[in-house]
């Protein structure tokens, strides 16, 4: 049934999502070939590759932004108005309606950002993305060394914490939807607001445990004329503030889902 699940929201939204993400790339096209005409001689041409970079930057913008209205709106829509009538009489578990929209939208933000990589791939000169390629992996193994671990590892830590980021940014939505439906009227403003007020206090939360947390005292104290105190403290920092981030987001999503799955299970208001 979950399967069943997200085949259906995957129908409900992805047709409007890939007109959008096409554009993008359309337009990613565009940019690249009108480049091979682009010198100081032809006028015409660098104004036309200017508007159409324009144009590249404001439709990335808009497929971002959709697929957060796109993705937010649908989870509404079907949990906490008339719709969710329908929704809820299914024989189908909370968790599974929970999980069903949450990897769904997770997908929707993957594809983000594997088209926002393809078209700027695809508007990069050649030269451009071998010298990429050719500075990321000496950056990485610095970083590694630096961090005690290896190339493999700290790949995965990167790619765990995208992952943990993804899932806290979803839960925050669900979560403040969830909530906002509980009001007896105004359920979207009531829901913004309590999104900015989650907001707010996270980054309270964080500000202040940065600012009294041991590992930043060891960065801002070290000695700036002692380059082993200073480096020893900026990798202190760093490492705490990973560790940090990775307790915040996944502590916080954790208590995001379940909060969104007791209100949907115990406290379903759709009035």
């Amino acid at each position: 049934m979950l399967g069943k699940l997200i085949k259906h929201q995957t129908k409900s939204v992805y047709r409007i999502l890939l007109l959008v993400h096409a554009a993008v790339l359309l337009l990613a096209v565009i940019g690249s070939v009108f480049t091979f005409f682009v010198d100081a001689e032809n006028f015409a041409a660098s104004v036309l590759t200017g508007m159409i970079g324009i144009m590249y930057i404001l439709t990335l913008m808009f497929a971002f932004f959709s697929t957060q209205y796109v993705m937010v709106s649908r989870f509404y829509k079907s949990m906490y108005t008339d719709e969710g009538y329908l929704t809820h009489t299914l024989p189908v578990k909370t968790w599974q309606h929970l999980l069903s929209n949450t990897i769904v939208y997770f997908a929707a933000i993957v594809l983000d950002i594997v088209i926002l990589t393809l078209s700027i791939l695809i508007l990069a000169r050649p030269s451009g993305i071998l010298d990429l390629g050719a500075d990321l992996m000496p950056a990485m193994r610095m970083a590694s060394a630096a961090l005690g671990i290896s190339v493999p590892v700290l790949i995965l830590c990167i790619f765990g914490i995208i992952i943990i980021s993804l899932l806290y940014i979803i839960g925050m939505f669900y979560m403040s939807l969830s909530v906002g439906s509980l009001f007896p009227s105004h359920k979207i403003m009531a829901s913004v607001i309590v999104y900015v007020i989650l907001y707010i206090a996270m980054q309270t939360v964080g500000l202040i445990t940065i600012a009294v947390a041991p590992w930043t005292h060891a960065m801002v104290n070290a000695d700036p004329n002692n380059v082993l105190q200073m480096t020893s403290g900026i990798i202190q920092f760093v490492k705490g503030l990973l560790g940090f981030d990775i307790i915040l987001m996944g502590g916080g999503t954790i208590i995001y889902f379940a909060v969104t799955h007791f209100i949907m299970s115990r406290k379903l208001n759709l009035q």
